[in-house]
């Protein structure tokens, strides 16, 4: 008696998985990106400048 070979099946995971498609869905703190600019209404060389990741720069 000989043993037949047998395939692996695909669980009904892998089979979804399979049929997934890689996309970009990030990253949601991109450098360069500013979300606020505020100059002071007295004095136009006073800066503040807010960054997406959360930072506040400040000139003068």
């Amino acid at each position: 008696m000989t043993d037949s070979p047998t395939t692996p099946t695909e669980t009904p995971l892998q089979k979804a998985l399979n049929n997934l498609k890689l996309r970009a869905i990030g990253p949601a703190v991109m450098g360069g990106r500013l979300s606020d600019i505020v100059i002071h209404p007295h004095n136009p060389h006073l800066w503040y400048i807010a960054a997406g990741s959360g930072n506040i720069w400040k000139t003068s």
